[in-house]
Formats: C-alpha cells, structure tokens, sequence
C-alpha cells in the first residue's frame, strides 16, 4: 500500500501500488474534474503534484499531448492517465 496525501486538509488515502490517481481522488471523496468520462481527452482532472512525482507512472504519448495543449506546469498531472507507484502529495485549486 502506498499513501496519497491530498492538500490543504491533509487527507491521506492508502492505496495499491499501480491504482489510477482519478479513482484515488474519487475514493476520498473529493471532487475531481472531468467531461470525458476518465477518457484522456479534457484534461479537466488535472493536479498539480507537490512532493513524490517520481512515484507517478511517466506521461503517456496522449497526457504529454494534453498537457502542452493545456499550457499545463511541469508539476501537473492528468489524473485520470496517472497511476500511484509510491507515496505522493497533491492538491489542486478547488480543494
């Protein structure tokens, strides 16, 4: 199990290693962006990431592709094309 530490109320979820970030988020209860139905296509899921990037799968072909047509950060992530490998830190501005 690996912990996902969702900011500013410092709410920690434990998950399997290799769970996707989106039905993480959903899990805790917490709103999350999306019109595309976890597809990859809106980009509306996205998070920045504060601590633990490197325990997130790398960006496929297709987040790579959202991200800069986002004009999104080097600390964002798509949550719904992210899986958790280890621990890891994030918020985003509607929390």
């Amino acid at each position: 199990m690996v912990a996902v530490t969702f900011l500013p109320d410092n709410l920690v979820a434990e998950v399997q290693k290799g769970t996707n970030l989106m039905t993480t988020i959903i899990k805790a209860n917490l709103p999350i962006g999306s019109s595309c139905s976890a597809e990859g296509v809106c980009a509306r899921c996205f998070v920045k990431v504060v601590e633990g990037m490197e325990n997130l799968t790398a960006p496929t072909p297709l987040e790579k592709k959202l991200l800069v047509r986002e004009k999104l950060k080097f600390d964002v992530r798509i949550s719904c094309l992210t899986r958790v490998n280890g621990p890891v830190v994030i918020t985003t501005s509607y929390w």
